[in-house]
């Protein structure tokens, strides 16, 4: 006999929210045995199956409750229309048998083109084959930063923009819109990444592999310009997680992957007085403002190239940067 269960979860809630409800770390690996009911499951929401069968998987109900769902939805930016699911189990064995997908009803097929079409879009403005692989991942960490706007109306309506769609298509989201559309850029960009949560924050960001390290990036509180274009931050690129508790911005982490590496933690982008960095070939260029003698704005701007270590100043302005300002 089959036993019916209801989610009580859904892709719309916070993941933060949702991890919480489970004991453990945030996102934990997928047990023994899980990967194929993983596969099928996420196959079947990718081709918008209402009922998707996983009785061969032999996958218990605590074993799906624990390493399949919801993990399947919140670390797949792609399955953003998944609402929730009724889950059916086998009362002799506890096995799951059935899966039927509850989709959200504000998304369709043609939802899935326009995120296609929005992902490729982003990725072609910023990226060409001769840039490293760290270049790219501070190239699409730049356009999230210059092309989104933080859904600050939305947490106090309590309608927060969540998923990779509206971050990519209207350039709006909270925490998880960032996180999953820099998931889903990176991935295309063929760069690992994943999760790094605190439940204590109510926050979530990236971790990215480079050279075999990884590293904390966190796109959304890097985004602190009120949109100027041009003006993004990079303190929380790259970062060691040595250098990403260092200012106590960031706390309580739930999850333990080690990313020892200090390569990057005092790379010139660090700086708070740069613009997006733009990669060309080996170099670099961005803008840089000068400070004048009471420690102010006050100094110009400088268009800087760098190729390595090495900067060369290829055009100064006297102009101003108003730094915080909303014009």
């Amino acid at each position: 006999m089959k036993v019916k269960h209801k989610s009580a979860l859904s892709f719309l809630l916070a993941l933060v929210m949702i991890l919480s409800l489970f004991a453990g770390p945030a996102f934990p690996a997928k047990a023994a045995g899980t990967d194929d009911a993983w596969q099928q499951i996420t196959q079947g929401m990718l081709n918008w199956q209402e009922e998707i069968d996983i009785t061969a998987c032999a996958v218990t109900k605590d074993e799906f409750l624990s390493s399949i769902w919801p993990q399947v939805v919140t670390r797949n930016p792609d399955l953003f229309y998944v609402w929730d699911i009724t889950y059916y189990t086998d009362s002799a064995t506890d096995i799951v048998t059935t899966i039927k997908v509850i989709y959200n009803t504000k998304y369709n097929r043609d939802s899935v083109r326009e995120y296609e079409a929005a992902l490729d879009r982003a990725y072609n403005e910023v990226i060409r084959t001769d840039m490293s692989d760290v270049q790219k991942a501070l190239a699409l960490h730049d356009y999230l930063v210059q092309h989104m706007e933080y859904d600050q109306a939305g947490v106090t309506a309590g309608t927060e923009k969540r998923n990779a769609y509206e971050a990519l298509v209207n350039g709006i989201g909270v925490c998880e819109g960032y996180t999953l559309a820099y998931a889903a850029l990176l991935e295309k960009a063929g760069i690992e990444s994943d999760y790094c949560e605190s439940r204590a924050m109510n926050h979530i960001w990236n971790y990215v592999k480079l050279n075999n390290n990884w590293y904390h990036v966190d796109v959304t509180q890097d985004d602190v310009s009120k949109d100027r274009k041009g003006i993004v931050s990079h303190r929380y690129f790259l970062n060691s997680t040595t250098q990403l508790l260092a200012d106590g911005n960031h706390h309580s982490l739930d999850t333990t992957t080690a990313c020892t590496d200090t390569s990057y933690d005092t790379m010139y982008w660090q700086e708070e007085d740069i613009s997006a960095v733009f990669p060309v070939a080996n170099k670099e260029y961005f803008i840089r403002a000068r400070k004048n003698d009471q420690n102010l704005y006050l100094g110009g701007i400088d268009l800087v190239e760098r190729t390595g270590s090495s900067e060369k100043i290829i055009t100064h302005y006297d102009t101003q940067w108003i730094l915080g300002s909303t014009m």
